[in-house]
């Protein structure tokens, strides 16, 4: 799903360099070793990590996607009618 602005964008200066800031030199590197023009994705529908994030904290797959609504204390009282998703089983750790 698809989430858009929903709400004013509010701008904020407090991230602009100051003069007394230090900045550093950055060069770009290759990080991933990966052939040219291949692009990590996931079509519409097909991403098999959307579930984990609600499920590793059982609550409702609805507000982990977010939304301006999902911000509001009033969204706990939709939240309830929600089906929470069970949390999976743990994996075994081999150390």
């Amino acid at each position: 799903m698809v989430r858009y602005i929903m709400e004013a964008n509010v701008l904020s200066s407090a991230f602009r360099v100051g003069p007394r800031c230090a900045t550093y030199p950055c060069e770009p590197v290759d990080e991933v070793d990966r052939p040219a023009g291949v692009v990590p994705h996931h079509l519409p529908g097909t991403n098999p990590f959307l579930l984990e994030f609600p499920a590793n904290y059982e609550i409702p797959p609805e507000p982990a996607q977010g939304g301006a609504e999902t911000m509001y204390p009033e969204y706990k009282s939709k939240m309830a009618a929600m089906k929470s998703l069970a949390r999976p089983a743990k994996r075994a750790s081999f150390n």
